[in-house]
C-alpha cells in the first residue's frame, strides 16, 4: 500500500521514501495472519488485521523517517474508516493523526504477484504461479533450488511419524513469499466471475487450479490432480489416490491416505488445532493471536513438545526440541535447556529471506545465498560448500534461448535449457558441460503443449523414453505407458491402469513379463495383490497365466464405520497349506501381537503415546525392553537372560546423531559428523580410530586408521570426478586402479596397473552387455526385459541360457559344461523339483512358512534329507528356528540360548558295527554374543579370553572337564581394526606379523624357527617371498595382465603356466634339478571340460584322458599306465565312490 501524506504547509504532494505496497493475500479465516507490507527498506511481518500491520510498519518506519530531512516526527494516529470487501480480509484504510498537523493518510490495496486488483478486491490471475511450485527432481539442485525460478525450498520435520502414530508434523519454506507452511495447512478459494475458478494452495506453497466447465471442475494445464465438489464439500484427489476434503469455507478438515488411514482436523476456527487419527491418536498446534504456531505437541505426550519463537520481523527464528528434562529451565531462547534450531535471515536483499539454519548442537547446518531479485544463488550444508550448488541466472531471460548454469560442490557445470510450456518454464535440454574428468554430455526433453506433461526424454546415451498419459475425465493426466529404449531392439513397455473413482493404481504391466493388479476396499486398504505371468517362454514349459496371490481380511472395532482396524490376516498364495499371518491391534492402532501360520506369537506390549513398544516377547517367550529418548529414537535395548539383563545403549546428540554406541560388556564406538552429518570419524574404546576426510560432496579423500599413539598405520586415498563417481583408488605405495564411466553413469572400465584395463558396456536399458579383458577377449551378455541374463557367452563363444518365467522363476539353466537343469516351483516361489542334466530328480518340501523341510531323491530314498523346525528332544528357545536334521548319516540336533546362539550341537552317528551314538559339541558366548568356549563330545575344550575391545587375547585348551588349562596362544595384539599382529604360541614361540600402510603383511616371523619378508606388485598381488631365515626357500611369483599367475619360482624349481581365453589352463612347464616336465591341456570344443593333458616328462611322452558324465562330473580318468579312475556319484551329485 502506497502512503500519499499532505504535510502542512506544503503544496506538493510526497511520497515516503521506500514507499510499501499492502499485500492482501488469500480471504481464508482463522489459516494466521495474512497481511504484510514487504517493504525494501523495513521488514514487517504478517499481521491478522489492516490495523495490526500497519501499526508495525509505521512504528519501524518512523525510525527512518526520522533520520530523513522531513523529520523529527512525532506522530500518533488511528484507523477513522475501513471498508471491507467481498472478503473479510480485503479493504480500504483511512488513517488520520497529529503529524505535523492532521494530515490523513489514505491507504488502498495493491495486489501481490499473481493477483489482480478489481474493485477494490485482489483477485488471482489466470496465469500459473510457476515460482511457487516446489523444486521436483527434474528442476532442482540437491539441497532444493528451483534452477528454472531461482525458488528456494526447504523442509523440516518436527514431529516425525513413529508407532502407531502414522503421522507426524512438517513444515517447509518457500522463498517465493517467504513464508514457513506447516503441515496440514492447505486450503481451497473459489473466485468467481464470468467462470467459476478453485484454487487449492497445497502446504508446500504450490496451487493446483481448476475451472466449472458445466458442472464439472476441469484441471488447468500441467494439474494431474482432480476436484469435486459434493454436499457442500470439496474432495481433492492426489495422483497417489491420496483425497483431501475441504468444508464450505475451504478448510481442510479431512485426509485420506492411501493406506486406508484417516486424518481428521478439529478445532480449525480456534488457536488450537488438533490433528486426529482414526485411532485417537493427535498432534496438535497451538497459535499466537497473529496465527503464527507457538508450540507444537502430541496429545497425551507429556515429553513432547515443540515451540516456536520470531524475531521482530516475524520470521520464525527458533525451534527447540523436547529432551529429558522437559521441567529444567535454561538458557535456550525459551528459557529451557532444550535443544534447539536456529533460522537466520541475513540477506542484504530482503530481511524475509532464509540464509542458513543452525543445528541443535550450534553448528552451522545449512547456508543459503541470493541475488539482488531475491533468486537462491548457491544452497548448500554447513557454510554453504558442502554438498552445495552455485546458479547462474545471467541468462535465464534470453529470449531465444532461457537456461541457467549449475555448479555443483565438486566444480561440475550443468545448463538446463527452458522453454516456456502450458504456461511453466520446462526443461527441455540439460547440456553436461565438459570438465577436467567429465566428458560433455546431453539430455533433452518434449512435453505436450497444451498440458504440459512429459512426452519423451533422452538421456546421456542417447536412449529414449517416451509416455502417455489417460485423457478421460477420472483419469486425467495419470501415467498410461511408459516405454523404454524406444525404437530399439531393447524397447520394453509398462502400462498402468488406475481405479476411476479413487484414482488408485490398479494395475502395472510389463509387456511380455507380467502384470501385478491391485484390489482395495472403499477406505484405499490392499484387499488382493495378484501377480500373473505373461510370458511366452515355453522352455522348458509354459507358463503364461500363472498367478502369485496374496488376499488381506479385516476386522474392525467400529465394523459399522469399519475405520479402527482390530486385525489384519494376510493369506499367501499357497493352496497346499494354510500360509497366513495375522496382525492384531490395540483400541489405540498399537500393534499388540503378530501371529504366523504355525500359531508362532511375538506380542508387543507397554507402548508409549506414539504406540512404540516397550517390551516385545518373542515366540520363545524372551523379553526385549525397550526405552526411547523424548524424540522417539531408540535408547537403549534390555534383553532378559535369566539372573542378568543383556543391555545396548544408543547415545545421541543435542541434534539426534547417533554417537555411542555401548555394547553389554561396556566396549564402544564412538562416531564424529561434520556440520553436513557426513560421518569424519570412529574411535573405540581403546582409542583406536578411523578418520575421514571428505570432498564437499561428503565423499571420501582419505581413510586413516590410527592406534592410539595417533599414528597412522593404514591409510587410503580416492579421487572422483566432477559428478562425485569414484575415479581413482591410491595406496601408500603409489598403485593406483583407475575407474571410467559412461555417459550414464554406468562403470566402463577398472585399470588396475599398465595395460591392465577390464572393460564393460550397457545395453540401451543400461543392462551389462559385455566384459572386455586386457588380452582383448570379451564376454557377452543379454539380458530379458527384467534385467535379468538370459544368455551369457563366454570368452571362447560358448554359451550358457537361461530361461525365467515372468514371476521371477530359474525354469532352466543349459550350460556347456554343467549340463542342462531345469526347476519347478509352487505358487509362492519355492523350488519344487529340480532335473540335472543327468535326469536325476529332487524333490523339496516347505512348511506352512515357507521353510525348507525335505530333499528327497525318487531314485535313492535313502539319501533324503529331513529339517525339523521348532520343537525337539532337547531344543531350548528353538520357536523359529532348526531343531534337527536327519540324514542318511543320522540325526544332528541343535539348542540354542534367549538370543538364538547355538549352544549345543548333538549328532547322533551310526559307526560301522557299532550301535548309534550321540556326540555332543557346547558352545558358550559372552554377553555380546562373541564366542568364549568350546567343549568337544570327548570332554575336551578350547576357551577364548577377549580384550575390551572384545577381540581375542588369549586361546587355552583343556584335555578335559577337570584338566588344568594349557596356554595355546596369548598375548594376542592387534592391528586397530584389523588383524592380528602379536601372538605367543603355547610352546613358547613369539608371532610377530607387520602390515604395510595398504594393510597387506610384509614381515611375518616366529622366534628364530621363521621369518618372512613379502612383497607385492603395483596390481596388488604377492610378488615375492624372501625367507630370511632360510634364504634358498624364498619363491618369486609373476602373473599375466589378468591377474593369473604365470610362473613361479622356488625350491620346487620354475614354473610356467599359459590359460586359454576363457581361463582354462593350456600348460604348465616345470624345470627342476635339470629336469623338465611339460604338461600340455586340452579342452572340448563346445565345453570347458577338460579332455586330455599330455605330459612330456624328461623326453618320455605319456597322456591323461577325461571323461564326463551330463552333469559334467568327472567319471573316468585314463591313466598314462593305462590304469583308470571311475568315480561314481549320488542322486544329490556328491561323489560317493571310486572304482578303477
Amino acid at each position: 500500500m502506497k502512503f500519499s501524506v499532505m504535510a502542512g504547509g506544503l503544496s506538493a504532494l510526497l511520497i515516503y521514501p521506500g514507499s510499501a505496497t499492502l499485500v492482501l493475500a488469500a480471504a481464508i479465516p482463522d489459516l494466521g495472519p495474512q497481511y504484510r507490507i514487504p517493504d525494501a527498506n523495513v521488514s514487517t511481518s504478517y499481521g491478522n488485521t489492516l490495523e495490526e500491520v500497519l501499526s508495525v510498519w509505521w512504528q519501524k518506519y518512523r525510525i527512518r523517517w526520522d533520520v530523513e530531512p522531513y523529520g523529527p516526527l512525532e506522530c500518533s494516529y488511528y484507523i477513522t474508516e475501513e471498508t471491507s470487501g467481498v472478503f473479510d480480509r480485503l479493504g480500504r484504510v483511512r488513517l488520520e493523526g497529529d503529524c505535523h498537523g492532521s494530515n490523513p493518510i489514505y491507504g488502498t490495496p495493491s495486489c501481490p504477484a499473481g493477483f489482480d486488483l478489481q474493485d477494490d478486491l485482489c483477485i488471482e490471475n489466470e496465469e500459473p504461479m510457476e515460482d511457487k511450485e516446489v523444486p521436483d527432481e527434474c528442476t532442482s539442485t540437491g539441497h532444493p533450488v528451483n534452477y528454472s525460478t531461482g525458488n528456494k525450498h526447504l523442509a523440516e520435520t518436527d514431529i516425525a511419524p513413529l508407532g502407531a502414530r502414522a503421522f507426524g508434523l512438517s513444515r517447509s519454506w518457500n522463498s517465493f513469499d517467504r513464508t514457513w507452511r506447516f503441515q496440514y495447512s492447505q486450503y481451497l478459494q473459489v473466485r468467481e466471475t464470468s467462470l467459476r475458478v478453485a484454487s487449492v494452495h497445497r502446504e508446500t506453497g504450490s496451487v493446483a487450479r481448476f475451472t466449472d466447465i458445466d458442472g464439472v471442475w476441469t484441471a488447468q494445464p500441467g494439474v494431474q490432480e482432480t476436484l469435486e465438489e459434493i454436499d457442500n464439500q470439496w474432495l481433492f484427489t492426489l495422483p497417489s489416490g491420496r483425497r483431501e476434503w475441504f468444508d464450505d469455507r475451504g478448510n481442510l478438515v479431512r485426509i485420506e491416505r492411501t493406506d486406508g488411514r484417516v486424518l481428521t482436523l478439529a478445532s480449525a476456527h480456534s488457536s488450537r488445532v488438533i490433528v486426529k487419527d482414526e485411532y485417537g491418536n493427535r498432534i496438535g498446534l497451538v497459535r499466537d493471536a497473529n496465527g503464527r504456531p507457538l508450540r507444537a505437541y502430541e496429545v497425551d505426550t507429556d515429553r513432547y513438545n515443540v515451540r516456536y519463537a520470531y524475531n521482530a520481523d516475524g520470521n520464525l527464528e527458533f525451534v527447540s526440541y523436547p529432551d529429558s528434562t522437559p521441567d529444567t529451565a535454561g538458557d535456550n531462547p525459551f528459557g529451557e535447556d532444550n535443544p534447539y534450531r536456529q533460522y537466520h535471515y541475513e540477506s542484504p536483499v530482503d530481511a524475509d529471506l532464509l540464509t542458513g539454519v543452525t543445528d541443535e548442537n550450534g553448528v552451522r547446518h545449512r547456508t543459503i545465498e541470493y541475488d539482488a531479485e531475491g533468486r537462491a544463488t548457491s544452497s548448500g550444508l554447513g557454510d554453504g560448500s558442502l554438498e552445495g550448488s552455485t546458479l547462474d541466472y545471467s541468462d535465464l531471460l534470453d529470449a531465444s534461448d532461457p537456461r541457467t548454469r549449475v555448479t555443483n560442490a565438486l566444480g561440475k557445470d550443468t545448463v538446463y535449457h527452458f522453454a516456456t510450456v502450458a504456461g511453466l518454464r520446462r526443461v527441455i535440454a540439460v547440456e553436461g558441460l565438459a570438465s577436467a574428468n567429465c566428458l560433455a554430455d546431453t539430455q533433452s526433453r518434449e512435453y505436450d503443449t497444451e498440458t504440459g506433461w512429459l512426452l519423451s526424454e533422452v538421456d546421456r546415451g542417447g536412449a529414449q523414453t517416451t509416455y502417455a498419459y489417460y485423457t478421460d475425465a477420472a483419469r486425467y493426466g495419470l501415467l498410461q505407458q511408459r516405454t523404454e529404449a524406444a525404437g530399439t531392439a531393447r524397447e520394453r513397455v509398462f502400462q498402468y491402469d488406475w481405479d476411476v473413482h479413487s484414482r488408485r493404481l490398479v494395475e502395472h504391466t510389463l509387456l511380455g513379463e507380467y502384470r501385478r493388479g491391485y484390489d482395495y476396499d472403499s477406505a484405499g486398504r490392499p484387499l488382493a495383490i495378484t501377480l500373473t505371468d505373461l510370458s511366452s517362454d515355453s522352455v522348458p514349459y509354459g507358463t503364461n497365466g500363472r498367478q502369485r496371490r496374496w488376499t488381506f481380511q479385516y476386522t474392525f472395532f467400529d465394523p459399522d464405520e469399519m475405520t479402527k482396524v482390530e486385525s489384519v490376516t494376510i493369506d499367501g498364495p499357497r493352496t497346499d497349506v494354510d500360509d497366513w499371518t495375522v496382525s492384531r491391534f490395540s483400541q489405540q492402532g498399537f500393534l499388540v501381537e503378530q501371529v504366523n501360520a504355525l500359531g508362532h506369537s511375538v506380542s508387543y506390549l507397554l507402548h508409549n503415546e506414539r504406540g512404540q513398544p516397550g517390551r516385545v516377547i518373542d515366540a520363545n517367550g524372551v523379553e526385549t525392553r525397550l526405552y526411547y529418548t523424548p524424540r522417539g529414537m531408540l535408547e537403549r535395548t534390555e534383553v532378559e537372560n535369566g539372573a542378568s539383563d543383556v543391555q545396548t545403549r544408543f547415545m545421541r546428540d543435542a541434534g539426534n546423531y547417533l554417537r555411542t554406541v555401548v555394547q553389554a560388556d561396556n566396549s564402544l564406538e564412538v562416531y564424529n559428523y561434520n556440520a553436513a552429518g557426513h560421518l569424519t570419524g570412529i574411535i573405540n574404546n581403546v582409542a583406536e580410530q578411523m578418520a575421514f576426510t571428505l570432498d564437499k560432496s561428503g565423499n571420501p579423500l582419505l581413510v586413516e586408521v590410527l592406534d592410539a599413539d595417533f599414528n597412522v598405520v593404514r591409510d587410503l586415498q580416492f579421487a572422483y570426478d566432477e559428478k562425485g563417481r569414484l575415479l581413482r583408488e591410491t595406496g601408500s605405495h603409489g598403485q593406483v586402479t583407475g575407474f571410467g564411466y559412461d555417459a550414464n553413469g554406468n562403470l566402463t572400465s577398472i585399470a588396475t596397473g599398465p595395460g591392465q584395463v577390464f572393460s564393460r558396456n550397457y545395453d540401451e536399458l543400461d543392462h551389462l552387455a559385455g566384459l572386455g579383458y586386457p588380452d582383448a577377449t570379451s564376454a557377452i551378455f543379454s539380458a530379458d526385459p527384467q534385467g535379468r541374463f538370459s544368455r551369457v557367452e563366454d570368452q571362447r563363444g560358448l554359451a550358457t541360457v537361461y530361461h525365467q518365467d515372468g514371476l521371477g522363476n530359474l525354469k532352466q539353466v543349459a550350460s556347456p559344461d554343467s549340463g542342462t537343469t531345469s526347476y519347478t516351483y509352487d505358487a509362492a516361489g519355492n523350488r519344487l523339483g529340480m532335473i540335472d542334466g543327468r535326469g536325476v530328480e529332487t524333490r523339496y518340501t516347505y512348511d506352512a512358512l515357507n521353510r525348507l523341510t525335505g530333499v528327497t531323491y525318487p531314485t535313492e530314498p535313502e539319501k533324503n534329507i529331513s529339517y525339523l523346525y521348532d520343537t525337539s528332544s532337547g531344543c531350548s528357545f528353538c520357536v523359529g528356528r532348526l531343531a534337527e536334521i536327519i540324514d542318511s548319516s543320522g540325526a544332528t540336533g541343535f539348542a540354542y540360548d534367549f538370543a538364538g546362539r547355538v549352544i549345543r550341537r548333538d549328532q547322533a552317528v551310526t559307526l560301522p558295527g557299532q550301535s548309534s551314538v550321540t556326540l555332543s559339541t557346547h558352545f558358550e558366548y559372552d554377553s555380546v554374543g562373541r564366542l568364549l568356549r568350546m567343549v568337544y563330545p570327548g570332554g575336551a575344550s578350547v576357551e577364548y579370553v577377549r580384550d575390551s575391545v572384545g577381540r581375542v587375547s588369549d586361546v587355552y585348551r583343556r584335555s578335559g572337564p577337570s584338566a588344568a588349562a594349557e596356554p595355546m596362544g596369548s598375548g594376542v595384539a592387534y592391528q586397530p581394526f584389523g588383524p592380528a599382529n602379536t601372538l605367543t604360541y603355547g610352546n613358547g614361540l613369539t608371532l610377530a606379523r607387520t602390515f604395510d600402510a595398504d594393510g597387506r603383511l610384509v614381515r611375518h616371523t616366529a622366534g628364530d624357527r621363521l621369518d618372512l619378508s613379502y612383497t607385492w606388485d603395483a596390481a596388488g598381488n604377492l610378488w615375492r617371498i624372501d625367507n630370511l631365515a632360510s634364504p634358498g626357500r624364498s619363491e618369486q611369483f609373476s602373473y599375466d595382465l589378468l591377474n593369473r599367475l604365470m610362473g613361479a619360482s622356488g625350491l620346487y624349481g620354475d614354473i610356467a603356466y599359459s590359460y586359454d581365453a576363457a581361463g582354462n589352463r593350456t600348460s604348465r612347464t616345470v624345470v627342476r634339478n635339470s629336469g623338465t616336465t611339460q604338461e600340455s591341456y586340452s579342452y572340448a570344443p563346445d565345453s570347458n571340460r577338460l579332455q586330455s593333458i599330455d605330459i612330456t616328462r624328461n623326453g618320455v611322452p605319456q597322456q591323461r584322458g577325461f571323461s564326463y558324465d551330463d552333469n559334467g562330473n568327472l567319471v573316468e580318468e585314463r591313466r598314462a599306465d593305462g590304469s583308470f579312475l571311475r568315480p561314481s556319484y549320488d542322486a544329490s551329485n556328491r561323489m560317493d565312490g571310486v572304482s578303477p
